[in-house]
């Protein structure tokens, strides 16, 4: 999926023939009529959730500004928005202005970066945030838990041998925790690394498992090679910091901050959002 900033919310967002482009040929029609409405749908709990996410930050911060468009600017960097929404939205919604002149608050600095701590010290990652509002009954919850197991992995494609061959020579990990490290899905990535000639067996030859957590205190590499994998499913594949973590057993906040420290977590694209919202949906109806 490509890193591409386009908007996912335009006026065209609801049209028939933009929901069509994800729907396969072989769907029945009442299987695409039902798809293409909860696609829908979930385009409207996301507009929804990304326009209230875009209004409070706007209002907590329009009187540290003079111009709009960098206020916006900056704000679209926090919310996964374009700047080009975000101001279509102050003026739909007639948001407050901008300070003028005199009349602008004191900022210590630009709000470009992601906050993932409150004021009151509490981990929260936006794209759980996000995921909460889109996803809300019980059936659409279910969807995108069962896109998490089946597709919010990497491609065993993805991940080169070697750093297969060092995990399989140099660590003692579960089965489990293997697959998660690389964020894999088990039976693909079983057969892949039969195509390769690696054995997974070698696991076995340790008596005790070391959990992944502390082997990333003791081992650099392993440490760059678990943040580098997650990062890339929390913005290729939207999978959130709390799943990542749970799939690794460790706490979030612990996964986070050592991905602040030795790399960067960077929200999804709004194209990525799109695609994974309906390829969620076509997913449940195959």
């Amino acid at each position: 999926m490509g890193a591409q900033q386009l908007s996912l919310i335009d006026d065209t967002l609801n049209e028939l023939d933009e929901v069509g482009q994800f729907l396969p040929d072989s769907f029945s029609r009442r299987d695409s009529d039902s798809a293409r409405k909860l696609i829908t749908k979930l385009w409207q709990n996301s507009e929804k959730s990304l326009k209230s996410s875009a209004k409070a930050l706007w209002l907590k911060k329009h009187q540290h500004y003079t111009c709009e468009s960098r206020l916006a600017r900056n704000l679209s960097r926090r919310i996964m928005v374009d700047e080009a929404v975000v101001l279509r939205w102050r003026i739909e919604d007639q948001w407050p202005n901008v300070a003028e002149g005199r009349g602008v608050a004191f900022r210590l600095m630009d709000f470009g970066d992601t906050e993932y701590v409150t004021d009151n010290e509490d981990f929260v990652d936006p794209l759980q945030t996000f995921i909460e509002n889109v996803f809300v009954t019980n059936r659409q919850q279910c969807i995108w838990g069962r896109y998490c197991r089946l597709q919010g992995s990497l491609l065993p494609e993805e991940i080169r041998p070697y750093d297969v061959a060092f995990v399989l020579n140099e660590t003692s990990l579960s089965t489990r925790h293997f697959y998660a490290l690389f964020q894999q899905e088990p039976y693909a990535f079983a057969r892949y690394l039969d195509d390769i000639n690696l054995d997974m067996r070698r696991l076995s030859r340790f008596k005790v498992n070391v959990p992944i957590h502390i082997l990333m205190t003791k081992n650099q590499r392993v440490r760059d090679l678990v943040l580098g994998f997650a990062q890339q499913v929390y913005t290729n594949r939207g999978i959130s910091i709390p799943t990542l973590a749970q799939r690794l057993d460790m706490p979030a906040f612990d996964l986070w901050r050592l991905g602040d420290l030795h790399g960067e977590w960077v929200l999804p694209s709004q194209q990525t959002l799109n695609h994974l919202i309906a390829e969620s949906v076509v997913k449940h109806f195959v």
